[in-house]
């Protein structure tokens, strides 16, 4: 890849080099390498499951750190194969030959579950859990490491440790296939399912299994990086691509666990991510007080939801699925108020109404805000997914920011129209674009119900909405470095917007679209449980429990 890389940039470098066009080669380059390096990690998974009861789930590795050796030649490795499963690398060649003589996790159908010893290719700085000194030091396939406990220890210290395996660390969260009931496929179900996963733990109170959503695709390949780590520490059964399916399936996996009443979902994505398997867990009918409990990993831009529960505006880099389990295992659980966006419209014909239906996490606008958002959206789709990435949607976000403030598009709103809070009309100034907000973070972290003077305390699980308007997209831009405030409305249980006789950009949760006429009621739904941090929780304002003792949920 590197060989062809180089060759492409000094072909290109030496046809631009009278041209003064370098700078755009280079540029050029980079992102012809990213289009190499993107192909060659979405054809790299041999298996097309999530969680297959046998086998190795390879991904082509393009070049390995220095110091990896295959385990089955034991040479030397800079390309080949990984597995997300179990860990054992090798070379193309050699695939076949893992297959057959090397066991990867069984994630189901085990009697007893035994440490699986992978030797060599240990992390560094690795210490023997028997006799606590260095291990994984030196040339070939030197130590061992458990692809269940993670546990790393000498050849020689080997035989000083029990055979059965205790999951160590990770034991509160994992799901062991010990634990897993598989439903014996006959002539209708070709497919083998879990029937029922029984406690296995001494302490009911102290298992709390986890499952791990992930798009492979998200925050520019961030969320492989995220299913793959996870893969590694927990049952790979835990673990669901949203690529591939849907979050109802890895759901349905906690529903059948017995004699346990803490779950935990975590969800590696952004805002519409965790709106959508919060949408997956109310399809769901649950026994009473089972429901799991969400916990956010934010990937790629804007994640105001995570913001606001103290997750950070997004991760990146190396994925410490152990120091993630350890956050969750402080942290606490909150509710958070959904909304029902209920769009009533006439058709074309004007003699029938349709209804559709939304619910809403974060904040729904209608006017200039929606339209950035819209155009952006329309954008971004239409761009190769090599393309795509956190500066790539700022700058398209700043892009189309910058073209409404000389183009004015959703200028004199208010002609079009209505707005109702608890059914009592507002009369609306000169504005650009209408905001109903249920959490303080908007537009990737700007708070503008605190901005200013600040108005009425506002709280992620009161029943009560803000709204606000918009004078323009230069307003917006203000209010993102904080030299002006938000035209502050109200706050309202039930909020009507009525679009008279145009079409208006509308979005809820970052989901937008064009609207026709049509009548826009904002209703309370519910709540769902979410994980907040223990920064979060010493903020005042936030929750109504925000002033209450935090406690520990493991």
């Amino acid at each position: 890849l590197i060989y062809v890389a180089m060759t492409i940039f000094l072909i290109l470098y030496e046809t631009a080099k009278n041209c003064g066009l370098v700078f755009g080669v280079a540029v050029l380059t980079f992102y012809l390498i990213k289009i190499l390096c993107t192909f060659l990690a979405e054809s790299g998974s041999v298996h097309a499951t999530t969680a297959q009861l046998k086998g190795h789930h390879w991904t082509l590795v393009d070049a390995f750190d220095a110091g990896y050796y295959c385990n089955v030649c034991n040479d030397s490795i800079y390309h080949g194969l990984e597995c997300d499963y179990c860990g054992i690398v090798t070379d193309v060649s050699c695939m076949k030959k893992a297959e057959q003589s090397i066991s990867c996790k069984s994630v189901a159908g085990v009697n007893k579950l035994e440490h699986l010893w992978v030797p060599g290719n240990l992390p560094l700085s690795s210490v023997c859990c028997v006799c606590f000194h260095n291990c994984g030091v030196g040339f070939g396939l030197n130590n061992l490491r458990c692809s269940w406990c993670q546990r790393t220890a000498h050849d020689a210290c080997r035989h000083r440790i029990s055979p059965n395996c205790d999951l160590s660390t990770f034991r509160q969260f994992v799901i062991s296939p010990e634990s897993i009931l598989l439903e014996t496929p006959n002539w209708r179900k070709r497919n083998t399912l879990v029937k029922e996963i029984h406690n296995l733990s001494d302490n009911l109170h102290s298992w709390s299994p986890v499952v791990v959503f992930a798009n492979r695709f998200s925050g520019s390949g961030e969320g492989y990086l995220v299913l793959k780590a996870f893969r590694r520490v927990l049952n790979p059964i835990q673990v669901c691509d949203l690529s591939r399916q849907s979050p109802k399936l890895g759901l349905e996996l906690l529903n059948k666990i017995k004699d346990i009443s803490k779950m935990v979902v975590l969800v590696a994505g952004g805002d519409g991510t965790v709106g959508w398997v919060f949408s997956a867990i109310e399809e769901i009918s649950w026994p009473e007080n089972r429901r799991p409990t969400v916990a956010v990993l934010p990937l790629g831009t804007g994640n105001d939801l995570s913001r606001v529960l103290g997750w950070g505006d997004g991760h990146s880099g190396i994925v410490d699925a152990a120091g993630i389990l350890q956050q969750l295992s402080q942290a606490t659980p909150v509710k958070l108020d959904r909304w029902l966006v209920s769009v009533t419209s006439p058709t074309k014909l004007g003699m029938k109404w349709s209804k559709s239906e939304y619910k809403m996490n974060n904040y729904l606008s209608v006017g200039v805000d929606a339209l950035v958002t819209l155009n952006f959206h329309n954008r971004r789709h239409s761009l190769p997914r090599v393309l795509s990435g956190r500066f790539m949607n700022k700058f398209l976000f700043f892009t189309y920011g910058t073209k409404d403030v000389l183009e004015r598009m959703c200028r004199n709103l208010h002609l079009h129209v209505e707005l109702q809070l608890d059914d009592k009309p507002v009369e609306l100034p000169e504005l650009e674009g209408v905001v109903v907000l249920n959490i303080p973070c908007w537009g990737a972290g700007v708070k503008p119900w605190q901005m200013g003077k600040g108005g009425p305390p506002q709280l992620i699980d009161d029943g009560l909405l803000e709204v606000f308007g918009l004078y323009s997209s230069f307003h917006i831009a203000q209010m993102q470095v904080g030299l002006s405030e938000p035209y502050r409305i109200g706050q309202a249980k039930k909020v009507q917007i009525r679009i008279k006789d145009c079409s208006l950009p509308m979005q809820v949760d970052g989901e937008p679209w064009r609207q026709g006429p049509s009548t826009i009621l904002i209703t309370h739904f519910g709540h769902a449980s979410i994980f907040a941090s223990e920064q979060a929780m010493m903020l005042p304002n936030t929750t109504s429990e925000s002033n209450k003792v935090t406690f520990k949920l493991f």
